[in-house]
């Protein structure tokens, strides 16, 4: 682990200029076709950005407002060298979020693989999800994986850029525990799943199994896909298992957040000694 300083004890840069390039940057970084462009992506708010640091992981810079610096009860949380100290109005232009957060880092993107997501299989199922487009969705999905012990997380092309800073924030840190891969190809992962002897499972309302009636050692990858258009017609076509949640038939979907709680919960709780 870095060595923890105290930002009193720091030589902080002020930075005056709204034009400054670590600032331009941080701009830039809050579309898509900036963070693909410079492989960053930025971290908002001291829960995010102490996530990183306790898993020892390098932030390129950490940008604090004034005031948030002058009344922070805790300034021994900082370990990089080139901490920016910048004035609150200025601070305003470089956040996504509505409400002041105070501090911001750029972090570089991972570079995590398909194996890298398996390694842990056997504690939970690898997580494949199919054109997930709602920013809060995925970033609770991935809260949601951590909690549950899931191996990994594939998102198929189609869905939210994980970098999204909408996405970073609502996974509240835990972007940095669960290993992902992004932009895959459904086909190649179809391949990929049937030679590594893993067992495709669909969640579909319409389907008659139920997640209560699977085996819960099975080493599998389940697909959750987006509400409106289902899960893409090759997967479902090579499922080995098609499965649903009991719900009242009046109901016609659950959110993706929830029917993920629902069933990595199930899975988790009965593998754990919870649920018989």
């Amino acid at each position: 682990m870095s060595k923890r300083v105290s930002l009193n004890s720091l030589n902080l840069t002020p930075i005056t200029s709204p034009q400054n390039q670590i600032l331009k940057l941080i701009r830039n970084l809050h579309t898509q076709i900036g963070r693909q462009k410079h492989n960053l992506f930025l971290l908002e708010g001291v829960n995010c950005v102490n996530e990183a640091l306790s898993q020892d992981y390098k932030l390129e810079s950490i940008i604090v407002s004034q005031s948030y610096f002058k009344d922070w009860p805790d300034k021994a949380i900082v370990n990089l060298s080139n901490v920016c100290l910048v004035e609150d109005k200025i601070f305003a232009s470089l956040t996504t979020t509505v409400n002041e957060c105070g501090i911001i880092a750029v972090a570089h993107k991972f570079n995590t693989t398909l194996a890298e997501c398996l390694l842990n299989l056997s504690k939970g199922p690898l997580l494949i999800l199919d054109s997930v487009q709602d920013p809060g969705n995925l970033g609770n999905l991935i809260r949601t994986s951590n909690g549950f012990d899931v191996s990994g997380i594939v998102l198929l092309k189609g869905c939210v850029d994980i970098y999204n800073p909408k996405v970073v924030r609502a996974s509240t840190g835990n972007i940095f525990k669960v290993p992902f891969v992004c932009n895959v190809e459904c086909n190649y992962l179809i391949d990929y799943l049937k030679q590594h002897n893993i067992s495709i499972c669909v969640l579909d309302a319409k389907a008659g199994l139920s997640i209560y009636d699977t085996n819960v050692n099975l080493n599998r990858a389940v697909v959750l896909g987006n509400e409106g258009h289902g899960v893409n017609a090759d997967l479902l076509a090579m499922a080995n298992e098609i499965i649903k949640i009991p719900t009242n038939p009046s109901l016609e979907s659950l959110n993706v957040t929830i029917s993920a709680a629902i069933v990595l919960n199930h899975w988790w709780s009965v593998k754990n000694g919870f649920r018989k």
